[in-house]
């Protein structure tokens, strides 16, 4: 589970990579591409900016934002010619 206290995080609290999860703030469903020094490197499904959050400012995404973010990723795919 994710903590929403502002201590230091715990391995718990951590997604792993490539897992889906939605920041806090902007809701934007986002992929978990890296964890360095308690900061994590996230992207939207299918590419663009990396953005950078904390565990606190993310939750983990629910069934339904997943499958949201599975099919983005395979239409961006679809339109790019890739075979997924």
């Amino acid at each position: 589970m994710i903590s929403t206290s502002t201590s230091a995080a715990t391995p718990d609290d951590i997604p792993p990579t490539g897992s889906y999860v939605v920041d806090r703030k902007s809701l934007r469903i986002l992929v978990v591409m890296d964890n360095r020094h308690g900061e994590l490197y996230l992207r939207p499904p299918g590419g663009g900016i990396e953005i950078t959050r904390t565990p606190d400012q993310i939750r983990p995404a629910d069934r339904s934002e997943t499958l949201r973010g599975r099919v983005a990723e395979a239409n961006l795919d679809a339109e790019h010619g890739c075979a997924g």
